[in-house]
């Protein structure tokens, strides 16, 4: 996996082309679903900064509607009931557990 730092900038630059290219809406929220998934993917990993981050970046771009269209029904109920961060804490958890016990 890249850094956080690294891969942030590679997408914010990705992200000003499409924007200039397209001038659209849909265009930031399909980005911001993007960050959503990255920044779940940092928080399990154990970067809770850089997912805080990358969370206050999708919902500048979107705000809390484009949460219903970044995640599955399961995990959206546990969003809902714990935020965002403590969803993606709680999902890490039972990812390293199910690891320990399957392997």
């Amino acid at each position: 996996m890249q850094k956080p730092n690294r891969t942030m900038l590679n997408d914010k630059y990705t992200l000003e082309m499409l924007e200039d290219f397209l001038k659209h809406h849909c265009v930031r929220e399909a980005w911001a679903q993007r960050l959503r998934s990255k920044a779940k993917t940092f928080i399990v990993a154990g970067f809770l900064n850089e997912g805080q981050r990358v969370l206050a970046q999708a919902n500048k771009l979107s705000g809390q509607q484009g949460v219903k269209e970044s995640y599955g029904n399961p995990y959206r109920i546990f969003v809902r009931v714990f935020g965002e961060v403590g969803a993606a804490k709680i999902y890490g958890t039972f990812i390293r557990l199910a690891r320990k016990i399957l392997y």
